[in-house]
């Protein structure tokens, strides 16, 4: 079986922007289940979570590859952050999502796992 196509999808307005978990077939994520009547997210991450979990419970029992990647980060500015400090602002201003369906309607996570952020001598 395939997996639905469900996504974050932006409402409000640019100075309070909000979140909700929609699917084209089922409707709106309400924190229960599916209706018509969405639970709205005041941070993408917040959202990005349920959604992981969501999509996570619906994978089970299917086979799973984990692959790893590397993600470079370069800060240019008046001073050097403190590697807690640079990895709390990715943490909360990062976004990822995929602009096209996986092969085969496929799911497909990405996640950084910034505590594993560390300076690189140059």
């Amino acid at each position: 079986m395939p997996f639905h196509r469900t996504y974050i999808q932006t409402v409000g307005t640019v100075e309070f922007p909000r979140y909700r978990i929609r699917d084209k077939r089922r409707g709106y994520w309400d924190g229960n289940g599916w209706s018509n009547h969405p639970r709205l997210f005041y941070q993408f991450n917040d959202a990005a979570q349920e959604l992981n979990a969501i999509q996570e419970k619906e994978a089970m029992g299917k086979s799973r590859w984990k692959y790893e990647g590397q993600v470079n980060v370069s800060v240019i500015g008046a001073r050097q952050f403190s590697t807690p400090e640079l990895a709390l602002f990715l943490a909360q201003a990062v976004k990822i999502s995929l602009s096209e369906p996986a092969p085969e309607r496929a799911l497909v996570f990405v996640q950084i796992d910034w505590s594993k952020l560390r300076l690189l001598k140059n």
